[in-house]
């Protein structure tokens, strides 16, 4: 199999495993590789450890560099196709149902596990058309966005809703607060966010305008 050039031949569950790579390894490139490529090119991990060094392995490595030189892509789409399934985006946060801004908190919750839940995250988030809640067929959608949505898709629409989520939380807590909201450990779950997500937004760049002039 051929070892990908570009975000957009990067699926959710690749993307995945080369953030494990990044974050388990941060001082060995070569062990990085070797999980990156093993996520990429089909060769299992067996098959990379026993390729000799200088004339199999290395150039392979090299195969990898663009990782680290080509940035996340920020273009939104309008709307997208994964698995012969259509979906439109509606960018307005304010037509968010209650369940997507529950179930958002829950799988952002831990700056460290958000590209682990990223496809519940983009499940959470993408509907088909026509469909209300996203509750149904979640955990299958979910499944086909991990092994099918591609990166160039996946991050500038979970980078953008979650940028607008939580600029839009005081607003949120201010209406729960007036409305005596008896719930009182989600508020606190969701107020926490405010706080757990910071490292998380620093480094990411945010794509400042959604099709049709939402802004961030």
């Amino acid at each position: 199999m051929k070892t990908p050039t570009n975000w957009n031949q990067i699926t959710i569950g690749q993307f995945q495993h080369i953030n494990a790579a990044i974050k388990n390894y941060p001082d060995n490139a070569v062990s990085q590789s070797v999980w990156m490529l093993a996520a990429l090119t089909g060769k299992s991990r067996e098959e990379l450890l026993a390729m000799d060094f200088t004339r199999e392995f290395k150039p392979l490595m090299a195969e990898l560099n663009w990782v680290n030189t080509t940035p996340l892509p920020e273009q939104l789409p309008a709307e997208f196709e994964v698995d012969g399934q259509k979906y439109r985006l509606v960018y307005d946060i304010k037509q968010r149902t209650t369940g997507q801004f529950i179930d958002l908190a829950h799988f952002a919750a831990e700056p460290e596990s958000i590209i682990t839940n990223l496809h519940y995250i983009l499940a959470v988030l993408c509907v088909p058309g026509g469909q209300k809640d996203h509750s149904v067929d979640f955990e299958q959608r979910a499944k086909i966005f991990r092994d099918k949505m591609t990166i160039d898709i996946a991050y500038p629409i979970a980078t953008f809703f979650l940028k607008q989520w939580l600029d839009s939380l005081p607003r949120i807590l201010t209406y729960l607060e007036k409305r005596a909201m008896k719930k009182r450990s989600l508020w606190k779950r969701i107020t926490g966010l405010l706080s757990v997500m910071a490292g998380w937004l620093r480094w990411i760049k945010w794509p400042k305008t959604a099709p049709g002039g939402t802004t961030t």
